[in-house]
């Protein structure tokens, strides 16, 4: 068996590997498909991450495959079952740091449980796009959760600034400035008012006038419209 592992910066090697026995809350998956990820690539260029002193850092968090074993004590999963792996609550932390790395034949995933690290792959889902899960996951979250305050992070950022830069991060186009030049608008407002009451709209800022000897088109019914996504 075969194990993709990085030895040293920009050393990765694909190792002799002996999967551990499975244990009685453990589930071996025959990989079927892994993904690689830019996180992979910086541990790469890190020489690995968590990587003991002589040791290896295994790579491959975004993997799909087929139970292979079934611990005793392990609940509602089964041999055969098609399953993606959620590298993030297992407790090896699989491809990051941790023994066990998803590129080789057989993942062993330690504590599985159904519906937490192990994830039933819908009927018709081919292992391929099961396996890409994890970084829809994550770009899900961009999409759809709010940015954190910038204050959370740094209190001795001007509240009227933080809702500036809030209003630039915000999901819906249409609460956003509408341009490079509204928000530089902003910006420039809130600098000569300095600590006074900035207000800021929730809705996109009209367009600037144009500059001296410029035309400026700008139709903001247009500009507001989120781009088509991509089939």
């Amino acid at each position: 068996m075969k194990m993709l592992a990085i030895h040293d910066v920009g050393d990765v090697r694909l190792d002799d590997y002996l999967r551990p026995e499975h244990g009685p809350q453990d589930v071996v998956v025959r990989m079927k498909a892994v993904g690689i990820c830019g996180s992979d690539l910086s541990y790469i260029k890190m020489g690995g991450i968590r990587r003991p002193e002589g040791g290896v850092t295994p790579l491959g968090h975004e993997g799909a495959g087929e139970v292979l074993h079934v611990g005793s004590a392990v609940e509602g999963i089964a041999v055969g079952d098609a399953v993606i792996v959620n590298p993030m609550m297992t407790p090896s932390n699989i491809g990051s740091g941790g023994p066990e790395g998803a590129f080789t034949e057989e993942l062993l995933v330690r504590e599985a449980r159904l519906g937490d690290s192990i994830l039933p792959i819908p009927e018709g889902i081919s292992y391929e796009v099961a396996a890409m899960c994890e970084p829809l996951a994550v770009a899900m979250q961009h999409v759809q959760a709010p940015p954190p305050p910038p204050r959370q992070f740094n209190p001795s950022i001007p509240p009227q600034l933080e809702a500036i830069v809030l209003q630039a991060m915000a999901k819906d186009p249409n609460q956003r400035p509408a341009s490079a030049r509204a928000f530089a608008e902003l910006l420039r407002t809130y600098r000569e008012r300095g600590n006074q009451q900035t207000t800021v709209s929730p809705a996109v800022p009209p367009a600037l006038p144009p500059r001296t000897g410029e035309t400026v088109v700008m139709d903001p019914n247009r500009v507001r419209q989120p781009r088509p996504s991509q089939p």
